[in-house]
């Protein structure tokens, strides 16, 4: 059975709920939120640390952002509560669709290039899919902090975490989006430009979380 479209608009209520909650709970820090287009679709690409990284995204960049996330990735209320895409087991396609739909429209959809576990060649090829359909940006976002002992454990209370944002770029397009070798070209193009990004991100905050140069504030109402 296919599951109903996600309402961004749910989403960018619910985050300005749940945005708050998160920042009481922790220094999240934006780094270059400013890059990330305001309007129009855009794929954000980011790194997996573990289960708090869905909400991050979701509720502290400078747009409302679906988050495109595997299977378990993390919990059921978070999801809910901010209008994310959940990746079906058993039909990850209508997930995809659902995210090309919403490129489609205008919004902004975010997929993790490291992936989580066992999922991570499929949702890096996702995110590649979803830029080769819609031929929208990417805008690649690193995550910083967000993990503890375990992917599984959230970091301590009122630890910092950095969201380092950097700049928006448009793979080479290729000729059919539907042709695996085609998906891959954009998905080592999009691992590239990540790994510099990332890279230079951590050298900007010296490897350590919560150390970045510059942090962009926003009130996350929008």
């Amino acid at each position: 059975m296919t599951p109903p479209m996600t309402n961004p608009m749910r989403g960018a209520s619910t985050r300005n709920l749940l945005g708050p909650l998160v920042r009481a709970a922790y220094r999240v820090r934006v780094t270059g939120g400013h890059l990330l287009p305001r309007t129009g679709g855009v794929v954000v690409v980011s790194n997996y640390n573990g289960l708090l990284d869905p909400m991050l995204l979701a509720t502290n960049l400078t747009r409302p952002v679906a988050v495109l996330v595997p299977p378990g990735s993390s919990p059921t209320a978070w999801r809910t509560a901010a209008g994310r895409i959940i990746v079906a087991e058993a039909e990850p396609g209508v997930a995809l669709r659902e995210a090309v739909e919403l490129l489609d429209r205008g919004h902004a959809v975010a997929a993790f290039a490291e992936g989580c576990g066992d999922e991570a060649s499929e949702v890096n090829a996702g995110a590649a899919y979803l830029q080769a359909r819609t031929s929208v940006p990417v805008v690649p976002v690193v995550v910083l902090g967000s993990a503890g002992a375990r992917p599984t454990d959230p970091p301590r209370p009122r630890s910092t975490i950095d969201l380092v944002v950097g700049e928006p770029f448009t793979p080479r397009s290729v000729r059919d989006p539907c042709v695996r070798g085609d998906v891959l070209a954009v998905a080592e193009q999009i691992r590239q430009r990540f790994a510099d990004h990332a890279r230079q991100a951590r050298r900007r905050t010296g490897g350590l979380p919560g150390a970045a140069e510059t942090t962009d504030r926003h009130n996350g109402a929008l």
